[in-house]
C-alpha cells in the first residue's frame, strides 16, 4: 500500500492502517538499528547544485547496473577509503580538488566517465588518454576467464595507456562467419596505481542508459562475475559490503554495521518472481548465523548453507517485499 490517502477514501484509509500496524515493529527495529551503510559508493556532492534536484541523478552506477545486479552499494558523500563508482554524467557535480580526492582512493570508472576525467584534465591520475572508440567494430571480450562474445556498441578506446596499468580484458573484432583467427584490438578493462595512492579501475564499455542490446554488455554472468572479481581487486581483495548477491535475479543489495556493531543485510527483489534460495558472496569467512526481521520486530533463524565463500539462505525473497537480514560470522572460522 503506497498510495496518499484521504477520510473520504475509506477503504484504502484501512488497508493504510493494516499495512503500518503489520509491520510496525519492523519499522521501529529498523528505526533502532542507526545502520553505517557500507559498499561502493555513487557520490553525492557536499554542496548539491540547484539544478540537482532529486536525491540520486537520472543515470549513474546505482540506477543503471548496483541497484538490479546485487551489488551493495550507497548514495552519498563519500568517506574516506570508500570505493568510488562514477559514470559520465556525474562528474560536473564535482570540482577538480573533488576529483582528486576520489582519485586518492580506490575509483571505479566506466569508459564514458574515463573519457569526461580526461577532459577534465586527469588522463594521467587514471592512467590512460581515453577517448571515444572510432576504430572497428568490437564484436567480443576476452575476460581472461570467460571469451564473450557481442558487439560493444560504445566504449572508449584505452590504447593510449601508462604502460604501467594492468590489461584485465581485451577488445577483438572478428567478421561474422569469417575462419580466420579474432584480432584484438584494445584494451576493454585496465587497473591503475597512481601517484595519489589510489587505485582506478577502468571499464571501457559505456553503462547503457536504456533497455536493449547494449545492456547485454553489462548484464550477463559472465560480466558480472567478472566485475565480482574486479571490485575486490580495487578494494585490497575484499569485496565493498561484506557480501553480495551472485544469484542471476535483478535484486537490490545494500548492507551495513548497525549501532552494536551487528553485521546488517537489506535484499529488495526487484525480479516479477519470488527468489527462492538466495546465493550470496562473501567477504569475511565462515558465517555463523544468520537470522530475518518479521512484521513485528522481532528476529528469527534462518536455515543457511556456505560452500567456501557461497551462502545459500534457505529461504524466500519476494517481489518487491524488503528482506533485512543480521548476521555474524564465526571468530574462529577461517
Amino acid at each position: 500500500k503506497i498510495w496518499i490517502t484521504n477520510p473520504l477514501e475509506h477503504r484504502s484509509r484501512k488497508a493504510y492502517r493494516d499495512m503500518f500496524r503489520e509491520y510496525r515493529g519492523y519499522i521501529e527495529t529498523l528505526a533502532q538499528l542507526n545502520i553505517r551503510r557500507d559498499g561502493l559508493v555513487v557520490p553525492l556532492p557536499k554542496k548539491r547544485p540547484l539544478r540537482c534536484v532529486q536525491p540520486v541523478y537520472p543515470h549513474d552506477w546505482g540506477v543503471a547496473y548496483l541497484g538490479r545486479a546485487g551489488f551493495p552499494y550507497r548514495t552519498g558523500i563519500a568517506r574516506k577509503g570508500d570505493v568510488v563508482a562514477m559514470l559520465a554524467g556525474d562528474v560536473q557535480y564535482f570540482n577538480d580538488d573533488e576529483l582528486k580526492q576520489f582519485l586518492a582512493g580506490p575509483l571505479v570508472l566506466d569508459g564514458a566517465a574515463a573519457v569526461e576525467f580526461v577532459r577534465r584534465g586527469f588522463a594521467k591520475e587514471i592512467g590512460v588518454n581515453a577517448k571515444p572508440w572510432s576504430g572497428k567494430t568490437i564484436t567480443a571480450e576476452d575476460y581472461g576467464k570467460v571469451y564473450r562474445g557481442g558487439t560493444v556498441n560504445s566504449a572508449a578506446d584505452l590504447r593510449d595507456r601508462n604502460p604501467k596499468s594492468k590489461e584485465l580484458s581485451k577488445f577483438y573484432h572478428k567478421v561474422s562467419g569469417s575462419k580466420d583467427a579474432p584480432e584484438y584490438l584494445a584494451p576493454g578493462t585496465i587497473m591503475f596505481d597512481n601517484e595519489l595512492g589510489g587505485k582506478v579501475l577502468v571499464l571501457a564499455p559505456y553503462m547503457p542508459r536504456y533497455v536493449g542490446l547494449q545492456q547485454y554488455v553489462y548484464y550477463t554472468e559472465a560480466r558480472k562475475e567478472q566485475l565480482a572479481e574486479l571490485f575486490k581487486m580495487v578494494n585490497g581483495g575484499k569485496m565493498p559490503g561484506r557480501m553480495y548477491y551472485c544469484g542471476d535475479a535483478p535484486m537490490m543489495c545494500q548492507s551495513g554495521v548497525a549501532a552494536d556493531g551487528t553485521d546488517i543485510l537489506f535484499l529488495d527483489n526487484v525480479d516479477l518472481d519470488t527468489v527462492d534460495g538466495v546465493e550470496l558472496g562473501v567477504s569475511g569467512g565462515k558465517v555463523k548465523s544468520f537470522e530475518r526481521l518479521a512484521g513485528d520486530g522481532t528476529w528469527h533463524s534462518v536455515s543457511f548453507k556456505q560452500v567456501k565463500d557461497i551462502v545459500t539462505l534457505y529461504t524466500a525473497v519476494e517481489t518487491l517485499r524488503p528482506a533485512v537480514f543480521r548476521f555474524k560470522f564465526d571468530p574462529n572460522g577461517k
